[in-house]
């Protein structure tokens, strides 16, 4: 729902546009990520998402 929140056009779009994101969604890994303050270990984590990615 947080992207639904984040949507500037959702209104506009209405359901062509919930269908689209829910499309993008349903392909897509999907990760919450918080930051506490140790950049070396953040660093390390995205890099390793990186390393997984799948062109």
């Amino acid at each position: 729902m947080r992207l639904a929140d984040l949507s500037f056009n959702y209104s506009v779009l209405g359901a062509s546009g919930f269908e689209t994101m829910a499309g993008l969604v349903k392909n897509c890994q999907a990760y919450d990520f918080i930051y506490d303050g140790d950049f070396n270990q953040a660093s390390d984590l995205f890099m390793q998402l990186l390393g997984d990615v799948q062109y």
